[in-house]
């Protein structure tokens, strides 16, 4: 039997853009957890991590409000079919989707509260950690993590199993 022929390689048909934007929403979500993780165990603040943490509970926002906005019927189908590439299933797609909601209400709320409260990261936070990205060190910045910063990572870290 002849192999599928992919359905983007023929000539003029167009990729789906909602393929890529849940990929990208998975890489974000892949970075939000790694991040929480590490720095809910971390005994100190590392501001560049505190950083990187706060460009991606931005970015995951950004592709979930892509996905959001092309309310087509196979967004679902598009991104469970990018979280099942990466080994990632819940139960059901109602599961799915109020966890992935409660990402987004959660990235968003800590987002703010980091540009907000956590001036000494602050220029990380910015369009200038996005433009600067590749020119950031590997230079960890500690400082001693304060119990507000602390509870507010292990509710977020929480979100994951």
């Amino acid at each position: 039997m002849p192999a599928p022929f992919p359905y983007n390689a023929i000539s003029g048909v167009a990729n789906d853009p909602a393929e890529s934007e849940a990929e990208n929403l998975v890489a974000q979500y892949s970075w939000l957890a790694r991040w929480s993780d590490e720095m809910n165990t971390d005994i100190d603040l590392d501001y560049k991590k505190l950083a990187q943490f706060a460009f991606h509970c931005r970015k995951f926002k950004v592709w979930y409000d892509a996905l959001q906005a092309r309310g087509a019927a196979n967004i679902g189908d598009q991104i469970e079919g990018a979280f099942l590439r990466r080994k990632m299933k819940w139960g059901n797609r109602a599961a799915m989707n109020s966890d992935l909601t409660a990402i987004y209400d959660a990235a968003g709320a800590i987002y703010v509260w980091i540009v907000a409260n956590m001036q000494e990261a602050r220029s990380y936070t910015t369009a200038q950690f996005d433009a600067n990205f590749e020119n950031q060190t590997d230079v960890p910045v500690k400082v001693i993590k304060s119990a507000a910063v602390a509870i507010r990572i292990q509710q977020f870290r929480g979100l994951f199993s």
